[in-house]
C-alpha cells in the first residue's frame, strides 16, 4: 500500500493497536485481529466498507473488461446505466489504495461511457420524436374532433332539413285531403307536427278543428242503407245490405245488439216510445223487434209486406206505415199486427215515407216522380206534388210540419210548402242521386245525402248551401240527425257510418248571414257578431248556442265593440248609426248619429267613457258614452276610414283609411300626431299590442305591418296572405298577432320574431273579423261564409285527440285510409 506523508505518526498509532492486540502487522499488510475495533470505531468500519465496495467494483470491472476484450470488444458487453454509474468513480482509484486501471480496463470504461453518451443522445432524439409525434397526433385528433363535430352538426342540419321537408309534405297532404278524407287528413297533420313543429305543420294540426268529423263506425260488411236515432238520442240503429241491423250505444259507440233479417235492409224506424224497431228488407216481410225490461221479442208482419222499400212509425200511437210496391199499408202494431188501411194512388214503386210531426199527414214518393200527401184520418184523395223529373228517393218533414224536403234521382232537393202545396226552393249542386234527406231539429237546416259521396247542409230560409261534408269513399246512402241536433250520422256504400259534430267549434246563425266583425265580452263568456242581416248576434260560448239577437239597425251591422265593464255594447252599421246597447235588457239606450254614410268601426277607450267611430265620410268621431253626445270630429283622412283603435293608455287613437295611411291622434287635444305611410293599398285594420309599444296595420296590399308606436316608424312587414287582409287582433300577452283575409285563412304571427306561427284553414269565404279570447287560448274568426270558428291553440290537445282517433282504428282500416299518402299505417299513431 502507498506510504502516507506522515509515516512516523501513523507508525506510532499503529504500534498502539498492535500492543493492544487489535491489529496484526506483517511485512506488507495490516490485519484487524479483534472485532472490538470495528464496533468501537465506526469511521474505520465505514472506510473498510467503502474500500471493500471499491475493490468489488474493481474486480467486476476487470472481469467485464477481460470478457469485452475476448468478445472482440462487442458493444453489447459494455456497461450501461446504473452499472456504469457504480464504477464511474474508479477513474482515479490510486487515492483509494486499489491501484490504477490497466489499459484494457481503461479502454473498457471509456468505451462504456461513449456508448452511454450515444445511447442517451439517441434516447433524447427518440423522446423528441415521440413528443413531436404526440403533438402531431393531438393536432390530428383536434382536427378529427372538429371534423366530427362539423359532420355531426351537418348531419343534424341535414336531419332537421329532412324532418322539415317531411313535415311540409305531410302538412300539404293533410290540407289537400281535409275536404274528402277527414281521418287521413288528421293523421297526416299529427305526423307532420311530430316530424317538425314548423308553422306549416302547426297550421295543419290546428286546422283539423275545422273538420266536423267525429268518428267512423264499422262492423257492417255491406252498404249502410238506413239510419235512425232512438228517441232520447242514446241509441243509433244502422241497417245494411249485409242483412243486419245494429243497435249502437252512442256514449261509447259500442254495438249492443245485432238483429238479422232475410235480405238487404231497406229501411228502419223506431217507435215513438223507442221500445220497438221496425225494419224492411229486400227478401223478407217487415220485422218488428220489441223490448222491455226483461226480454226482447220479434214479430214478423204478414207476407204482403215482403220486399217493402220503406217503413215509418206514426208520431203518436203504434201505427206503422209500410210501402210495398205501389201501395202503402197502415198496420196497428199493438199486440198481433192488424191492417188498418191501404193507400193507393202511386203508379210506380214507392221508395220513401215520412210522417208529419202531428201524425195527420203521411208523405210518400217513388218512381212515378211525384210526392203525395195523405190525410191519415181517412177520406179524400191525396195531394200530388209535382216537380221532380226523376224518381223520389228521400222525404222528411220539417219539425213544424209546414215544410217538406224531398230528394231525387234528378240530383235536386226540393223544399215544399205543405199548406200551399208548392215548391219553395230547388236546391242544386249534387252531381248524383240524392238518396236521403232529413232536417235538423230546429228546422233551420236540411241535410241531403248523395251518390256523389257528399252530404250537404242547406239553409232552409235562404235556400243556400251551408257546408259540404265529404267523409265516405263511395255513395252516401242514408242520413239522420239526433234529437238534440248536435250529431249527424251518415251511412255509405263503403260499409261505414260517419258521425259529424253539428255544433262543436262552429257558430252559425240560421238563417244564413255574413259576419263582419266579432268581439269577446271582457269575461270571455259571450261573443258578439256584426251581421249582414241588420242584427247583432250574441253567442253563449259555454253552450255554443245563440244567446240573443239585437235588432234595430236598418242595414248591415259592420262593427261591434264591448265597453270594459261588459255591460254595454256598441255597434256600427251601414245605415250610418252607432248604437249603444244595454246588453242585459237587450235594448238600445242611445243612438249616435252624425256620420254621413256608413259607419265602419267603433272602439271604446280603456276607461269606457269615450267611444270612437269612423266611417265612409272620412271622419273619426269621439262620443261621450254616458251623455250620448259628440265630443269631437277628427278630420284629415281623404277617403273611407275603415278602423279605429285606442292605445292601452287611452292617450292615442289610431285610424286606418282607404287613403293608404294610418294616422295617430292625440285623444286629449284631438290633434294629429303622425301619419304612417307604407301600405300600397287601402288600410283595412289597426290594432295596438297590449303594452302599447307596437301598432299593427293591414290592408288590401296583402301585408301586415308593424310600427313603433312611439317613434312612428316601421318595424316589420309580414307577408303570407294572398289577398286583402281585413282584420287584426293581438293575443293578451302580445306574442301572437292574428290576421284574417280574403284568402279564407286566419294567419297567426310570432310578433317578437316577425315570422309566421300558423295558418288556419276552414273558412269557405273571406275572413273579416278575428279576436282573441281574454285567456289567450282561443282565437275566434268570423267570415262571409256565415260562420264563426273557434280555434283552440293548444297543439298538445290536438295531438291527443288525433292519437285517440288513431288508436280507435283497427290496423286494416288505418291502412286503407292512408292509401296513396306518404304516411305508413305503422307510424300514423306516433310510432317509428
Amino acid at each position: 500500500m502507498a506510504r502516507p506523508a506522515d509515516a512516523e505518526g501513523a507508525a506510532r498509532a499503529l504500534d498502539v493497536f498492535v500492543r493492544a492486540r487489535l491489529i496484526t502487522v506483517d511485512s506488507d499488510t495490516v490485519e484487524i485481529t479483534h472485532e472490538a475495533l470495528l464496533h468501537s470505531w465506526p469511521r474505520l468500519r465505514e472506510w473498510i466498507r467503502a474500500d471493500r465496495a471499491a475493490l468489488l467494483n474493481r474486480q467486476q470491472l476487470a472481469h467485464a473488461a477481460a470478457e469485452w476484450e475476448r468478445e472482440g470488444r462487442d458493444p453489447s458487453a459494455l456497461y450501461r446505466g446504473a452499472r456504469l454509474e457504480s464504477v464511474g468513480s474508479l477513474a482515479g482509484v490510486e487515492d483509494k489504495g486499489i491501484g490504477p486501471l490497466d489499459p484494457t480496463e481503461e479502454a473498457f470504461l471509456h468505451a462504456s461511457r461513449r456508448e452511454e453518451l450515444a445511447r442517451q443522445r439517441q434516447a433524447r432524439r427518440q423522446t423528441r420524436s415521440r413528443q413531436t409525434l404526440v403533438a402531431m397526433l393531438v393536432v390530428l385528433l383536434g382536427c378529427a374532433l372538429a371534423a366530427g363535430a362539423l359532420a355531426y352538426r351537418q348531419r343534424g342540419r341535414a336531419l332537421a332539413q329532412e324532418h322539415m321537408a317531411r313535415a311540409q309534405a305531410l302538412a300539404l297532404q293533410s290540407t289537400l285531403l281535409a275536404g274528402g278524407r277527414p281521418e287521413a287528413s288528421m293523421l297526416l297533420a299529427g305526423a307532420a307536427y311530430r316530424a317538425a313543429p314548423t308553422a306549416t305543420a302547426r297550421g295543419a294540426l290546428l286546422s283539423v278543428q275545422a273538420q266536423p268529423f267525429t268518428a267512423r263506425l264499422g262492423g257492417h260488411t255491406g252498404a249502410v242503407n238506413a239510419l235512425a236515432f232512438a228517441p232520447g238520442g242514446r241509441l243509433l240503429a244502422t241497417g245494411s245490405s249485409d242483412g243486419t241491423v245494429r243497435l249502437r250505444r252512442l256514449s261509447d259507440r259500442r254495438t249492443v245488439a245485432t238483429l238479422a233479417v232475410a235480405g238487404r235492409v231497406r229501411s228502419i224506424a223506431f217507435s215513438p216510445q223507442g221500445t220497438a224497431l221496425a225494419a224492411s228488407d229486400s227478401d223478407g216481410a217487415v220485422r218488428l223487434w220489441s223490448w222491455g225490461a226483461a226480454h226482447r221479442s220479434v214479430t214478423v208482419l204478414p207476407a204482403e209486406t215482403r220486399g217493402a222499400r220503406a217503413v215509418a212509425f206514426a208520431p203518436r200511437g203504434r201505427t206503422l206505415a209500410v210501402a210495398a210496391g205501389a201501395v202503402i199499408d197502415l198496420w196497428d202494431t199493438t199486440g198481433r199486427p192488424r191492417l188498418l188501411a191501404r193507400l193507393t194512388g202511386h203508379t210506380g214503386r214507392i221508395d220513401a215515407l215520412a210522417y208529419s210531426p202531428d201524425g195527420r199527414t203521411l208523405a210518400s214518393g217513388g218512381t212515378d216522380r211525384t210526392v203525395r200527401l195523405w190525410e191519415t184520418g181517412g177520406g179524400g184523395r191525396p195531394t200530388v206534388l209535382r216537380g221532380h223529373t226523376d224518381e223520389v228517393l228521400g222525404l222528411a218533414f220539417a219539425p213544424d210540419g209546414r215544410g217538406l224536403a224531398s230528394g231525387s234521382v234528378d240530383r235536386t232537393v226540393r223544399l215544399w210548402d205543405v199548406q200551399g202545396r208548392r215548391t219553395t226552393a230547388t236546391l242544386t249542386g249534387h252531381s248524383d242521386d240524392v238518396n236521403a234527406v232529413t232536417y235538423t231539429p230546429d228546422g233551420s237546416t236540411v241535410v241531403s245525402a248523395s251518390g256523389d259521396g257528399t252530404t250537404r247542409l242547406w239553409d232552409v230560409r235562404k235556400g243556400r248551401l251551408l257546408a259540404t261534408l265529404a267523409g265516405h269513399t263511395d255513395y252516401v246512402m242514408s242520413a239522420a240527425v239526433d234529437p238534440g241536433g248536435t250529431l249527424l250520422a251518415t251511412g255509405g256504400f263503403d260499409h261505414s257510418v260517419v258521425l259529424w259534430d253539428l255544433r262543436g267549434r262552429l257558430l252559425a246563425a240560421r238563417p244564413f248571414t255574413e259576419v263582419s266583425r266579432i268581439a269577446y265580452r271582457p269575461d270571455g263568456r259571450v261573443l258578439a257578431t256584426a251581421d249582414a242581416d241588420h242584427t247583432v248576434g250574441l253567442w253563449d260560448l259555454a253552450r255554443r248556442t245563440g244567446e240573443a239577437v239585437l235588432t234595430g239597425h236598418h242595414e248591415s251591422v259592420t262593427a261591434v265593440a264591448w265597453a270594459p265593464d261588459g255591460a254595454t255594447l256598441a255597434s256600427a252599421g251601414s245605415d250610418g248609426a252607432v248604437r249603444l246597447w244595454d246588453v242585459a235588457a237587450r235594448r238600445t239606450f242611445a243612438t249616435l248619429t252624425g256620420h254621413r254614410g256608413a259607419a265602419f268601426a267603433v272602439a271604446f277607450a280603456p276607461d269606457g267613457r269615450t267611444l270612437a267611430s269612423a266611417g265612409a265620410d272620412g271622419t273619426i268621431r269621439l262620443w261621450d258614452v254616458a251623455a250620448g253626445r259628440p265630443l269631437a270630429v277628427l278630420t284629415g283622412h281623404t277617403d273611407f276610414v275603415n278602423d279605429v283603435v285606442f292605445s292601452p293608455d287611452g292617450r292615442t287613437l289610431a285610424s286606418a283609411s282607404d287613403d293608404l295611411t294610418v294616422r295617430l291622434w292625440d285623444v286629449r287635444t284631438h290633434r294629429r300626431l303622425a301619419t304612417l305611410s307604407g301600405h300600397t293599398g287601402a288600410v283595412r285594420g289597426v290594432a295596438f299590442s297590449p303594452e302599447g309599444r307596437t301598432l299593427a296595420s293591414c290592408g288590401n296590399d296583402g301585408t301586415v305591418r308593424l310600427w313603433d308606436a312611439a317613434r312612428h316608424r316601421p318595424e316589420a312587414s309580414l307577408t303570407g296572405h294572398t289577398g286583402s287582409v281585413r282584420a287584426l287582433a293581438f293575443s293578451p300577452d302580445g306574442r301572437l298577432l292574428a290576421s284574417g283575409g280574403n284568402d279564407r285563412t286566419v294567419r297567426l304571427w310570432d310578433v317578437p320574431d316577425g315570422r309566421p306561427w300558423a295558418a288556419l284553414t276552414g273558412h269557405t269565404n273571406a275572413v273579416s273579423g278575428v279576436a282573441f279570447a281574454p285567456d289567450g287560448r282561443t282565437v275566434a274568426s268570423g267570415g262571409n261564409d256565415g260562420t264563426v270558428r273557434l280555434w283552440n291553440l293548444d297543439t298538445g290537445a290536438r295531438l291527443a285527440e288525433i292519437g285517440r282517433l288513431c288508436r280507435a282504428m283497427d290496423p286494416g282500416t288505418r291502412r286503407d285510409l292512408l292509401l296513396g299518402t306518404s304516411l305508413s299505417a305503422a307510424s300514423a299513431c306516433g310510432g317509428p
